[in-house]
């Protein structure tokens, strides 16, 4: 599943983006690749290839309510989004939580110089069945943050 953000408010769903930067993370049995994509972030798990970019790509928009999908070979995915706009001063309270939040094993913060309040953090951890991962991306600009909560399920 590829997702992506444009940046003018409207939510996208854009083809697959590769990235070079990024590292694995394995929790468990499972190896799951975390790649910072500028303010935006990939996800790979198995058959799960998820994307949440800004991008000014065409496409059917996010999903507005929570999705669960079987995947071949056994596996599960679910995915959530909310974006939330802020007036500058909360919007830089809510960065300083993110900021503060991501000092844990499983997670990385990328910040932007140049951008000041445009961050995006990823965080993952090992459930009983496979994996979930959040993540958070502020947009200063549009003084956005978008919030993903995903979990994988593999077989």
């Amino acid at each position: 599943m590829q997702q992506a953000f444009e940046d003018d408010g409207r939510r996208k769903m854009a083809g697959d983006t590769r990235a070079r930067l990024g590292g694995n993370i394995t929790l468990g049995k499972d190896d799951l690749q975390l790649r910072l994509l500028g303010t935006s972030h990939q996800a790979l798990l198995g058959p799960v290839s998820e994307t949440v970019a800004c991008l000014p790509a065409d496409g059917a928009e996010l999903p507005s309510r929570p999705i669960t999908m079987d995947l071949p070979g056994g596996w599960r995915y679910g995915f959530t989004v909310r974006v939330d706009r802020y007036d500058p001063d909360p919007f830089a309270a809510e960065v300083a939580l993110v900021r503060a939040g991501s000092h844990h094993t499983g997670a990385v913060l990328g910040e932007f110089p140049g951008a000041p309040g445009a961050v995006t953090a990823l965080s993952a951890r090992p459930t009983a069945r496979g994996l979930r991962w959040c993540t958070v991306h502020a947009y200063p600009q549009s003084g956005e943050i978008v919030r993903t909560w995903t979990w994988v399920r593999s077989p």
